[in-house]
């Protein structure tokens, strides 16, 4: 990341609250990829986001250790799961 966050609606840049949060992205059939983030926090307004996400994912849906890696994640207090519709 060549440069931290930006609120847009504060203007004002980000600062890291958390790294290594844990995030899980879905598929139509359920969780699919475990991705390593940072969570970034508005001093302003207190929008939180993920940025920072590692060049692949820790782990993916196909992989022999995934169900495993997921109950684990899953345990950690800042996991974050894709909304889907």
């Amino acid at each position: 990341m060549n440069h931290v966050p930006v609120c847009v609606k504060c203007r004002k840049e980000m600062r890291p609250e958390r790294n290594g949060v844990k995030y899980v992205e879905y598929a139509d059939f359920g969780p699919y990829k475990i991705w390593d983030s940072d969570k970034w926090i508005c001093p302003e307004c207190g929008l939180e986001i993920l940025a920072g996400f590692g060049y692949k994912p820790l782990v993916e849906h196909y992989q022999p250790e995934f169900l495993t890696d997921l109950a684990n994640v899953n345990k950690e207090k800042d996991t974050i799961h894709e909304r889907r519709p």
